[in-house]
Order: structure tokens, then sequence, then C-alpha cells
């Protein structure tokens, strides 16, 4: 064997063991987890809203998806009842409030906590303030809701829909793009 693979591999052999000194010391030891304390179960049930283009779960074959990932059943896991409803994915707000509105009435729930998401926050605020649905939600959490609106649909509306007219078009293919509006 060449003098300088010997020297290489002494060199790797040693940092081998220097490694496992330091490891059976605890130098490199994984950090203690921190306790993360589990947070109390919500006194009202939640709702989770999603957003434009959302939905509850899809399931293609044996794989699923859901809009809030992961975050239904967690929170079914730390005891808390959790609703989830599928709205049209592209309708108006007023159109996607009255379906909120209608699933909330269908609950045997007398109060209900909203989450939601993106232009859902939007469908639940007008839900609430325009619909007579604050007597049966105890709060309202909005995560990443455009409560001022948004650029992209601005663009969306006036270059995309009017200018080149392809609102005309894709309404004409039966689809509705008023959540634009």
């Amino acid at each position: 064997m060449n003098d300088s693979l010997l020297t290489i591999a002494l060199i790797g052999i040693l940092a081998l063991l220097v490694l496992a000194l330091l490891v059976r010391l605890g130098w490199l030891a994984k950090p203690a987890q921190k306790h993360v304390p589990i947070p109390p179960v919500p006194r009202h049930p939640l709702v989770l809203v999603h957003g434009v283009l959302g939905f509850d779960e899809l399931g293609i074959g044996g794989a699923k998806a859901e809009y809030f990932r992961g975050v239904f059943s967690y929170l079914q896991e730390l005891g808390c009842q959790v609703y989830r409803l599928r709205m049209s994915p592209t309708a108006s707000i007023e159109q996607r409030a009255k379906q909120l509105k209608a699933f909330v009435e269908s609950l045997d729930e007398p109060r209900l906590n909203l989450v939601a998401h993106s232009m859902g926050g939007l469908d639940a605020r007008y839900a609430i303030s325009q619909l007579g649905l604050a007597s049966r939600v105890a709060s309202l959490t909005t995560i990443g809701t455009p409560h001022r609106g948004t650029p992209i649909a601005d663009l969306s509306t006036s270059f995309l829909g009017d200018t080149l007219g392809l609102k005309r078009v894709v309404q004409a293919a039966g689809w509705t793009v008023d959540a634009l509006y």
C-alpha cells in the first residue's frame, strides 16, 4: 500500500474514533426535546374554511390530499371536534358565504370557531356580517386572507378578464371566475 493512502486511511480511522468518543461522551448527542405543552381543547368545535380553488379532501386511488394538510387530523388527535366543508372553488364571495352559512346551519352545534384561509376569510366575514351568521360564530381566525384585496385579482380581472376577454371564454366553457371579481 502506498504511504499516502496509508496516511489517509489512518486519519480517517482516527477521525471516526474521535467522533465515536464525542458521541459516547454526549457532546454530539441530539439536543433534548423541548416539552411542548398540549393546548387546551377549544370550547366550541372548529370549522376549517378553505380558500379559492380549495377543497376539503381529494382522493385519487389510495392517495389523498387535504387542503389543510395534516391540520384536520392533528386537531382531532388533540381531542378537538373539527368540521370541514367544500365550497364552490371559484364562486363569488357572496355565493361561497351562502354555502358556508348553509353548512354551519346544518350542524347541530350552537356555536363554532371558524378558521379560514385566504378567500375563505372573506367568505366567513361576509357570512357573519351580511348573512346573519354572527350568533353561531364564537370566533373567526383568518390566515393569509386578503382583507384589502390582492393584486392578483386586480390583474386577472382588468387585464386577463376584461382586456383579453378570457372571462367570456371561461364562462362559455361553463366555468365561473366570479371569485376574482
